[in-house]
């Protein structure tokens, strides 16, 4: 296998572990630099159609990581809602995410009942979850104490 071989596999094996990924930055990321050895490979062999291709889907890779990278702390992006600790849609979100949170945080148990609870949700721009407005969640919020101690919240509340 000559070292141009190696780099066309290289750049097809980079392509396809990228859209593997779960977390949308390190698709783009992983995407873009095989997108970059593509377009060398490609460039080598004269394959121009390929080659034009790959160029777009570099700019593409970068308009969305910088996209990514600007709004990942904007304040604007995302916001904290503060809902009932008893509320239908936060019991729907710990079920639907319940693998992620045991994930990261093995112990967590929620006992909405409990005394002096409350809970927070992040939303992003002008939806919660899928598709749910924030106004017909800010509606259903509720008040309460002391706030939700998993460890996926202090990563989504702004920096």
């Amino acid at each position: 296998m000559t070292w141009l071989d190696a780099l066309g596999w290289a750049g097809s094996v980079l392509l396809v572990f990228s859209l593997a990924q779960a977390r949308v930055l390190r698709f783009r990321i992983l995407n873009l630099l095989a997108c970059v050895i593509l377009v060398v490979f490609n460039w080598l062999l004269g394959i121009w159609p390929l080659v034009a291709m790959n160029v777009v889907l570099v700019g593409i890779n970068l308009w969305f990581v910088r996209k990514l990278l600007t709004q990942r702390h904007d304040a604007d992006v995302f916001k904290v809602l503060e809902v009932g600790p008893n509320d239908e849609y936060l019991r729907h979100v710990l079920r639907v995410h319940s693998h992620d949170i045991l994930k990261f945080q093995p112990d967590f148990v929620w006992d909405g009942a409990e005394p002096g609870r409350s809970a927070y949700l992040a939303a992003r721009g002008r939806r919660s979850g899928r598709g749910r407005p924030r106004q017909g969640l800010r509606e259903r919020c509720g008040r309460g104490g002391s706030r939700l101690r998993d460890a996926a919240v202090p990563r989504l509340l702004p920096r």
